[in-house]
């Protein structure tokens, strides 16, 4: 037989039954076929019982691919030496119906559950300013007497990038605590930016104070991180679409506006708002009180070593380091008559594992006419199993 022709009768035989086609290769005795023709024929029909095997739910449906019935496929692969086993049938797996996401702003309504970020309220206002990055939501919360509500949402944009903002110039909105600290009008910021760019801030901006001294200790950097409004048409630009700042409607803006006091009013921000149980949070918010308790306990009664202990070793504030800040305040209470500390309005709140705590101070020293009332913000870092003072402002 020439070889054209030999391969033709191969191609043919790719389209014949397969027992028509073994039972072909096994004429060749006779001199239909050669031993290597044999060969790729056996091959031909033992890959393709193997692929139907592997494609197929059982035997049935194998012997139905192949065009042979099942009893002549079980010969098949004794005479091919193909292991078919106990081809049981498959079971199509069940998809069991998934549990829907909770919105955020159901969870919120619920008195079971509280963001993770807010240990405790209890602040000069009641008002609070909670971002959450990755649905562009802006929340206004109440808090009064340990219930939370939600006043109002909006939406708003965030930085070009995504993730934490960590350098001047890489367009992204930081994540952590801050204080809506200084209020602009429209013409503020047009004095500020000049009228050319001022349409970009809209009716009314906030400046924050980022980066804090916890980001600063981290080695962030940068500024400029508002919450404004604009003049932009909002709708048709996307959502990350700031160089940083958190943006919103010139009309939201203004409806903030009366919620907001500079330099009390908190504005946290974070990728997603994560929830805890009451007990979860009532633990952590207990644990972050005995110690501000402990610190002012032994302020008050000029114990240094009880006080100090509450400092982180890399405590940095007015320029002083730890060990610095200890012999000042140890001359202070050398010097100084007995005095009282009076704090309230406490707030505490906390991001990857840090606390910010702010509070209204009245140190007033006895017996004479001298105090001082002011607002005191304290940065916790974790150290030695509990947290530690890295940064202290009074203002």
């Amino acid at each position: 037989m020439k070889a054209k022709t030999r391969i033709i009768l191969l191609v043919f035989c790719t389209c014949m039954t397969l027992t028509e086609l073994f039972i072909g290769a096994e004429q060749t005795s006779s001199g239909k076929y050669t031993s290597s023709e044999i060969t790729i024929l056996k091959k031909i029909a033992s890959n393709s019982i193997k692929n139907a095997l592997k494609t197929t739910k059982n035997l049935d449906e194998a012997a139905s691919a192949i065009g042979v019935e099942t009893t002549e496929l079980k010969q098949l692969c004794v005479a091919l030496n193909i292991d078919i086993g106990e081809k049981k049938p498959q079971i199509e797996p069940v998809e069991l119906p998934k549990t829907p996401a909770i919105p955020v702003k159901d969870k919120f309504a619920r008195d079971d559950l509280f963001p993770d970020a807010i240990l405790s309220y209890s602040g000069s206002t009641p008002y609070l300013i909670l971002v959450e990055k990755s649905s562009h939501t802006l929340f206004l919360l109440k808090y009064d007497k340990g219930k939370q509500t939600v006043v109002e949402s909006f939406d708003c944009k965030t930085g070009r990038n995504n993730g934490d903002k960590k350098e001047h110039g890489d367009e992204k909105t930081p994540e952590g605590i801050y204080f809506l600290i200084n209020k602009y009008s429209r013409k503020e910021i047009q004095r500020l930016v000049g009228k050319d760019n001022a349409y970009q801030y809209g009716e009314i901006a906030f400046v924050t104070n980022f980066p804090n001294a916890i980001d600063i200790q981290k080695g962030k950097n940068g500024s400029g991180i508002w919450l404004h409004g604009t003049d932009e048409p909002f709708e048709k630009t996307s959502s990350n679409d700031t160089r940083g700042c958190v943006v919103t409607t010139n009309e939201s803006i203004v409806k903030l506006s009366k919620y907001i006091e500079p330099g009390k009013t908190p504005i946290i921000i974070l990728d997603t708002v994560n929830f805890k149980s009451r007990d979860e949070m009532n633990k952590q918010s207990k644990t972050a009180m005995e110690l501000i308790q402990d610190w002012k306990t032994a302020w008050e009664n000029k114990k240094i070593d009880g006080y100090i202990k509450h400092y982180a070793s890399s405590f940095s504030s007015q320029g002083m380091t730890r060990n610095q800040w200890k012999i000042d305040k140890q001359g202070k209470f050398e010097r100084n008559n007995e005095y009282n500390i009076d704090l309230k309005d406490i707030i505490i709140l906390a991001h990857n594992g840090n606390i910010v705590v702010q509070f209204v101070q009245n140190y007033s020293i006895k017996n004479t006419n001298f105090s001082t009332v002011g607002t005191k913000t304290l940065y916790l870092v974790p150290e030695q199993n509990t947290w530690k003072i890295v940064a202290e402002q009074f203002r």
